[in-house]
């Protein structure tokens, strides 16, 4: 999964996005102490990361088994493992790979942060529970990541298809946006927005 081409593909996207989010400060000199990680924090649940999440989620391997199925291979991995243990193993690394795909971009964006604003910061104490937000804002993108890399795991599964792999979970996310937009605005649990701004929780 990791050494695929296609989870390094959701890496840099997941990281393009994160970029492109950043508020940058206008004035680099005596940044307020704690400015990295505010910055950082923003861009988390920028309108460019809720757009890409399906799209980069996907990727690292949601067509995992299509592949196998399709090349044959599946045969020879059902003789040496179970069917069950062999959907266990492809439902936990579908699970999994999208949000460890973001999880990646995360830290590579947050370091690079931190090498460009930390010097320029005033010196003092990050506070902790401010961190541990930006932890938990961290640990949400990844399961909607997650939510999208598994949905891609089991359409792929279902129609045998890579085109539905990648495109149903996409499809998914933006019919939840739509009815919760446009009809039943009161049910913020099923709008993946919120799954990231927690505004009314």
């Amino acid at each position: 999964m990791i050494t695929g081409k296609t989870f390094w593909i959701a890496v840099i996207l997941s990281g393009i996005s994160l970029l492109l989010s950043i508020p940058w400060p206008k004035e680099w000199k005596s940044l307020d102490t704690g400015s990295t990680y505010k910055i950082f924090a923003e861009c988390l649940t920028s309108n460019i990361i809720i757009f890409m999440l399906p799209l980069a989620s996907v990727l690292p391997y949601g067509e995992g088994f299509v592949c196998e199925y399709q090349t044959g291979a599946l045969k020879t991995i059902i003789h040496r493992r179970s069917k069950k243990e062999y959907i266990k193993g492809k439902l936990t690394a579908a699970a999994f790979s999208g949000g460890i795909a973001w999880g990646f971009g995360c830290l590579m964006v947050f370091f690079l942060l931190f090498l460009l604003l930390f010097p320029f910061e005033i010196k003092g104490m990050w506070e902790v529970d401010e961190i541990s937000g930006i932890t938990l804002k961290m640990l949400r993108l990844c399961m909607a990541g997650n939510i999208c890399s598994v949905l891609s795991g089991i359409f792929g599964g279902i129609f045998l298809s890579g085109y539905m792999a990648y495109g149903m979970p996409f499809i998914i996310y933006y019919l939840l946006v739509i009815l919760h937009e446009r009809y039943l605005k009161q049910f913020y649990s099923i709008y993946p927005a919120e799954w990231l701004k927690l505004d009314r929780y």
